[in-house]
């Protein structure tokens, strides 16, 4: 329990200076509703293979925490999509609490060793993200080359009017169709 406690105060801690205070509300609601699972295990890992003073194991542990978060809020929001019937004001402070919370995260691993596999976890997620996103079928039930008139597209519109294609050599046949 102190682990946890230890990497709240410190995900906490780490987004005290954002401003505007709605937006470090909303940031400091989601971090206190979230499981801090992510963080608590990768403290007690770190202290398990390392010789590190607790404290900066605990900054690094709310570095992955925060970016956790962040992602966690990124794919809700993705699912729900708010911004479609939803409070919208709130789907973009949650939006932005949601890189406010993987930016932080990112900050406090930036000189770490795994700053380069907290890359790898986001551009997976990322690819996760876009892969469903691509297989869920799309609302459209028009084709992209169908216009919106409803009629078919021919590859040659003069033929459907009835005219003849103009002489591409002569730019004075080009500006007259002539009728069939």
């Amino acid at each position: 329990m102190e682990e946890a406690a230890a990497v709240r105060r410190a995900a906490s801690e780490s987004v005290a200076d954002v401003a505007p205070e709605e937006l470090r509300r909303t940031i400091d609601e989601y971090v206190a509703d979230g499981s801090v699972v992510p963080g608590v295990l990768t403290l007690l890992s770190a202290r398990a293979v390392t010789d590190e003073h607790p404290e900066d194991l605990v900054e690094q542990a709310a570095g992955v925490q925060l970016i956790y978060d962040g992602l966690r809020l990124t794919r809700d929001l993705a699912q729900d999509d708010p911004w479609n019937g939803g409070d919208r004001d709130a789907a973009n402070m949650a939006i932005l609490a949601a890189d406010v919370l993987v930016a932080r995260g990112f900050y406090l691993l930036a000189r770490t060793d795994a700053a380069e596999d907290a890359v790898g976890v986001v551009r997976a997620f990322g690819r996760d993200q876009t892969v469903r996103e691509s297989a869920a079928p799309r609302p459209s039930s028009r084709s992209r080359r169908e216009p919106r008139n409803g009629r078919t597209r021919t590859r040659h519109p003069h033929r459907r009017l009835g005219l003849r294609r103009p002489n591409r050599r002569c730019r004075r046949s080009r500006r007259r169709f002539r009728a069939r």
